[in-house]
């Protein structure tokens, strides 16, 4: 796995941190953890913005739009969608149980929640560089 250290990306065995490392002397980090509630994600937007940042801290930092879509891509690479793919995977399971959703007899699929299936795909990088293209795309779709 490749994670961003000190302006480049490495590989997480070569990644090395100083003992003098303000994060490593008084436990400074940056995490992301996700709740479900009755099936929903919380905080879905405030999540999504969180998931934006590191774009656009790239953004800032690199000018070159070809090496700032290459790096980008190359973050997502290495992310790690486990987490959320297991609660999606729960969600898939138990909100119809939760929820009560009636089920069609024939077909054993439940009803449609708000005219869309209940089911959730899982999450990869595909999906990220779609959501959080390496350009401002989705900005401007805001």
């Amino acid at each position: 796995m490749k994670v961003y250290l000190d302006g480049k990306f490495v590989d997480s065995a070569d990644a090395k941190v100083s003992v003098f490392d303000h994060g490593l002397l008084y436990g400074d980090g940056v995490f992301e953890g996700i709740r479900l509630y009755s099936g929903n994600i919380f905080r879905l937007e405030e999540h999504l913005e969180r998931l934006r940042a590191p774009r656009d801290e790239l953004h800032r930092q690199v000018r070159d739009p070809r090496e700032r879509g290459r790096r980008w891509r190359e973050l997502v690479a290495g992310w790690n969608f486990h987490g959320v793919n297991d609660l999606i995977e729960k969600h898939n399971r138990w909100y119809p149980v939760e929820a009560r959703l009636a089920m069609n007899p024939r077909t054993g699929d439940f009803v449609l929640v708000g005219g869309k299936p209940y089911r959730r795909e899982p999450l990869d990088a595909a999906w990220a560089l779609r959501r959080f293209p390496p350009d401002d795309s989705d900005r401007l779709a805001a």
